[in-house]
């Protein structure tokens, strides 16, 4: 449904392919020719955010080493 606008490419009719393509903000589109192929790849899945539990878990983990650590220095 959505596709990934900077991913876009043009395969022509002789085999070579061009890929849209930015520098600095600027946007470099590709020629279309008679014959050409546009190809749209659809976005990838957004990975999920960090559920609560998991962010507890990891923050008492570093916690828990970072006592050990000042234990074991003093």
């Amino acid at each position: 449904e959505r596709g990934w606008m900077k991913k876009v490419y043009v395969v022509h009719a002789n085999g070579s392919a061009s890929a849209t393509g930015s520098f600095l903000g600027i946007r470099k589109n590709p020629k279309v020719l008679a014959g050409s192929r546009i190809i749209v790849p659809a976005k990838p899945e957004k990975q999920r955010n960090s559920s609560t539990g998991e962010i507890v878990g990891i923050a008492s983990v570093l916690t828990s080493l970072a006592g050990i650590l000042l234990a074991v220095l003093k």
